[in-house]
This record gives structure tokens, C-alpha cells and sequence, in this order.
């Protein structure tokens, strides 16, 4: 008889300044192929069954990492905190 599967919840570290990438704003929204680092990352913690992705973001950009993760349309429930 095997164990029932517990809830799993990701932290996703997005707070990085993107100052290495050159960036001009947070690198969690520096675009990759059009799709932002940090959907990117979040749709596959999504797809990999997690029950729901806390988000750490850079104080001063957390409503824009929320605008960004509600056009996302992620399987799973998410948060976002400085």
C-alpha cells in the first residue's frame, strides 16, 4: 500500500537585480524566446506538479511580477512577496 502524495510547494527566488545581464530591470523578467525567466520557470514548477509556487520578488516590483504571473495562466495556485 503505498503513501499518500503530501502537497509540494516551490520557492521561486526571483529578487536577482539582472545587473550582470545588463538589464534594465529585474532579471526574472528578462525575456527568453518572448516568455519572461520568471514564467518561464514557473510554468515548468507548475507542470512538475507542484501545489502552488511562493515568489520571491524585488520589493519595489512586486505588483509587476503579479501583472506578469496573472497573464501566465499557471496550473497552480501562486504568491508573490518581497
Amino acid at each position: 500500500m503505498g503513501a499518500t502524495p503530501r502537497p509540494a510547494y516551490a520557492v521561486l527566488t526571483a529578487a536577482g537585480s539582472g545587473s550582470r545581464l545588463g538589464a534594465d530591470g529585474p532579471k526574472a523578467l528578462v525575456p527568453l524566446e518572448g516568455i519572461s525567466l520568471l514564467v518561464w520557470s514557473a510554468r515548468h514548477l507548475a507542470a512538475a506538479g507542484m501545489s502552488g509556487i511562493v515568489v520571491t520578488a524585488p520589493a519595489e516590483h512586486c505588483e509587476e511580477f503579479r501583472r506578469v504571473l496573472d497573464d501566465a495562466a499557471l496550473a497552480c495556485p501562486w504568491i508573490v512577496v518581497p
